[in-house]
């Protein structure tokens, strides 16, 4: 194999990585020509990227390491954060469900602080007006 740049090394792990590819350190150092150390090194360059583009997006992206299996992978995940219609959606399921309504009030008070964004929070004054006032 030709020898690869320090960019191009990291450009190829990680489109291996988000392809869908788990990854052994060792197996990719040897087919690399590098040592495990560099692959490492290269992992962490591709979590602080990763790092900054969570920041702006609401699917986030994480390399998880299996020790089971020794291999890394990506993982998509979805933002922990409700949108003022996902909220009304739950709180609707968990009205329909026969949930008590003071157990459930208090499970959406913990919801909605906990996973709905302040912005989002402004698009439910008539929920906050009726729960929130409850305390």
């Amino acid at each position: 194999m030709k020898e690869m740049s320090k960019a191009e090394r990291i450009l190829a792990l990680y489109e291996a990585l988000m392809s869908g590819r788990s990854v052994n350190r060792r197996e990719w150092a040897e087919e690399h020509g590098i040592c495990e150390r560099s692959v490492r090194r290269d992992l962490d360059a591709i979590r602080q990227y990763l790092d900054t583009r969570n920041d702006a997006g609401r699917q986030k992206t994480y390399i998880l390491y299996s020790r089971k299996s020794g291999c890394h992978r990506a993982a998509h995940l979805e933002a922990c954060e409700l949108t003022a219609e996902e909220f009304r959606r739950i709180a609707a399921a968990l009205a329909a469900g026969g949930m008590e309504e003071q157990e459930a009030a208090s499970l959406l008070r913990r919801i909605f602080f906990a996973a709905v964004p302040e912005e989002e929070r402004e698009k439910l004054t008539d929920w906050t007006e009726r729960f929130l006032s409850d305390e």
